[in-house]
């Protein structure tokens, strides 16, 4: 029986992050994958979406300067070339990770892996037996819907393969996966509508942000239908689909259409974690329970990512398996924290966020002050011809530190970051206005003018909107 100091379950983010990070111990370490290594964010999610967007973006780039004569006859693309270019760099990152894996001596099995007992697992006819074991098995998109009991809608990850653009598209849900896949395929020339349960997009950001959002993606030709219940989808002649739903006023609507997205979450991957068997506590929505140190009931078994049901994004899974493997192998205790999670949107525009909204701080009973700044304002984004969007950024009224942002508009998915920085040390308005300098001309400005228009100080505001 082969023996290790870690058994990795699931070759995703939360997986290889966790294996590579065992590795920086000097530990004998197997990581087990039933799929491709990369999991879903490299092979059929995160990655080939931005590639995708990545394209999309331009096409709409192109478009402008068309319509402006700056460019003549330009806006027709090869989508088979552009699904090529997509798989190309799934290809070269996923090869990446498996070469740093092979760097750092971690035993790669492309088998899937059942737990057995706290220190063993079963693959195949093999017994393995470790000292730690680190669940990574991810989540998968939700599938027999009651609405489409005949499987007639695509989920994402079929949507990423499909040979050709479709001309209408249904999205159901607008959560962050159909509102990117909304974006990339309007831009491609798809005609888009998203049909939507709640009664806004986006719930997690303050509503002035999601409606300044919606707004320019209705400017795209992008419909909404909010607060609409889907009934049924039907196959119906030439390849198309009827989409039944009941509308915000209890009307009744359908759609022909070509497509038919779902996109309204995902479930855990934890068939194979023998949660009953081994008494291993999971959730009420099957995820399995874990501590802040990423640590389940069972003291020798860890798990990170998808799994857990924290924020399920590729970055977080990251993170918690960097937490669970210092806690295996470190005398120093880590914890993971939730406060600075930077949610992105990858669309045109993008949109992102970190720390509190003024929702939440309202919630937790904190007064706070507001900055804004447009982009129509900034030197660089009139450069860029990229003037759509503003940050917003939210700052604690009784020490004036600043706890929270949010961004719409042209690297609004990068800039995030610079505020991660700033809120995780606690730095005040007065603190950032003596300590940092901005170069001119950035889109960094933005940031600048929101955070010093929060104390009345933005000297690129005019002096009567400050009144």
């Amino acid at each position: 029986m082969k023996k290790y100091d870690l058994i990795v379950i699931g070759g995703g983010p939360a997986g290889y992050a966790g294996a590579l990070k065992a590795a920086q111990y000097g530990k004998k370490i197997a990581l087990f994958e039933k799929e491709k290594i990369g999991g879903v964010c490299l092979n059929v999610g995160c990655i080939p979406t931005k590639a995708l967007s990545s394209k999309a973006g331009l096409l709409e780039n192109i478009r402008t300067q068309t319509q402006k004569e700056v460019l003549r006859d330009a806006g027709l693309f090869s989508y088979k070339k552009i699904q090529k270019q997509k798989n190309e760099v799934v290809n070269r990152l996923t090869r990446g990770v498996d070469s740093l894996l092979k760097a750092a001596g971690v035993d790669v099995f492309l088998k899937e892996a059942e737990i057995i007992s706290p220190n063993e697992i079963k693959a195949g006819s093999e017994v393995y037996s470790t000292e730690y074991i680190l669940i990574a098995t991810g989540s998968s998109n939700l599938l027999n819907l009651s609405f489409d009991n005949k499987n007639l809608s695509y989920d994402s990850t079929g949507l990423l393969n499909i040979d050709r653009v479709p001309s209408r598209m249904v999205i159901i849900g607008a959560g962050v996966i159909g509102l990117e896949m909304a974006s990339i395929f309007n831009s491609f020339g798809t005609k888009i509508t998203i049909v939507e349960l709640l009664p806004e997009i986006l719930p997690d950001f303050d509503s002035d942000v999601t409606k300044a959002y919606q707004r320019q993606l209705e400017k795209r030709g992008i419909e909404f239908q909010l607060g609409s219940l889907v009934k049924s989808i039907d196959s119906i002649q030439e390849n198309k689909k009827r989409i039944i739903f009941t509308d915000k006023d209890g009307q009744e609507q359908n759609i022909i259409t070509d497509i038919v997205l779902c996109s309204i979450g995902r479930k855990p991957n934890v068939d194979k974690a023998n949660a009953e068997k081994l008494n291993l506590k999971i959730d009420e929505k099957g995820f399995i329970v874990v501590n802040n140190m990423m640590q389940t009931n069972l003291p020798n078994i860890f798990a990170a990512g998808d799994i857990t049901g924290a924020p399920l994004l590729a970055h977080v899974a990251i993170k918690e398996a960097e937490v669970a493997v210092k806690n295996m192998f470190s005398d120093k205790k880590n914890h993971r924290s939730t406060n600075l999670v930077p949610s992105c949107i990858y669309s045109y525009p993008a949109l992102a966020k970190i720390g509190l909204t003024a929702k939440q701080a309202k919630e937790k009973n904190l007064e706070i002050l507001e900055g804004v700044y447009n982009y129509i304002g900034n030197g660089m984004a009139l450069a860029l011809e990229e003037t759509t969007g503003f940050a917003k950024i939210i700052v604690s009224k009784k020490d004036k530190k600043i706890v929270g942002g949010q961004i719409l508009g042209e690297q609004s998915v990068e800039l995030i970051m610079q505020l991660a920085v700033v809120i995780a040390n606690e730095m005040t308005v007065d603190q950032w206005d003596e300590k940092i300098m901005v170069a001119h001309p950035t889109l960094s400005e933005i940031l600048h003018e929101a955070i010093m228009d929060s104390d009345n100080k933005s000297i690129h505001t005019p002096l009567s909107k400050k009144s």
